[in-house]
Formats: C-alpha cells, structure tokens, sequence
C-alpha cells in the first residue's frame, strides 16, 4: 500500500512538473549584458544555458549529435563551435542550423570564456 502512495506521490508531482513549465519557461534566452563575470565566463553558469537555449535541441546527450552541454565536449569543441557560430546564416556549416545567428554579445561570450581559461 505504502509502495502505491509513494508510486501515485511521484507521478503527480512530476506531472505537476512538467506541465506548470513550458518550452518558452525553458529555453529563455540568455541575457548577456546581466551576467556577474567577476570570477571569469563559466561553462555551468554562463555558457551551458547559452548552449542548451541555442544548440541543445540537436547537441545534447538525447541527440545523435555532439553533446555541446557537456562541459568536457564542449571545451574540446570550443574552437569548432565558434567558427560555426561565427559564420553568415546561409553559409555551408552556419549553426544553430534551424534558428537565428547569436549576437554579436553571445558569441564575445563564448570567446571570453576561451580567453579565461574554460573555467567549468
């Protein structure tokens, strides 16, 4: 009986969950001009929102893609994923291949935290 409450416990509350969020709740953009850097771009706080909100719909660990929300994959893939981030929509390779170019700010983002060492 116990084993049912907990069962019927569990799934409420991930029903509750998963139907208060949704994919807008989720994948606000990052707001580059608010973030505290004092101790430097860092991948946890920084840079995986930015990827998960641009790039985590085709690379993360659900995908058959690189998993760029992966702090060691991404940091391996740094240099890849700012040239394709830094090319012209339209160009062979331009990624997020189904959204919008990065601005201009989100992109000095990720070059920053090369420039600060990849701190995770």
């Amino acid at each position: 009986m116990l084993r049912k409450i907990s069962l019927y416990t569990l799934l409420g509350t991930l029903l509750y969950f998963t139907s208060s969020c949704t994919k807008e709740d989720i994948l606000q953009d990052v707001d580059v001009n608010n973030l505290d850097l004092s101790d430097g771009v860092k991948f946890s706080a920084h840079i995986r929102p930015l990827l998960s909100t641009h790039c985590g719909e085709c690379h993360s660990a659900s995908s058959s893609q690189t998993n760029y929300l992966d702090y060691n994959t991404a940091r391996n893939s740094v240099t890849n994923i700012l040239d394709r981030i830094q090319r012209e929509e339209g160009e062979s390779g331009f990624m997020p291949r189904n959204g919008d170019k990065l601005s201009q700010e989100q992109i000095d983002l990720i070059v920053q935290w090369r420039e600060d060492g990849l701190l995770n």
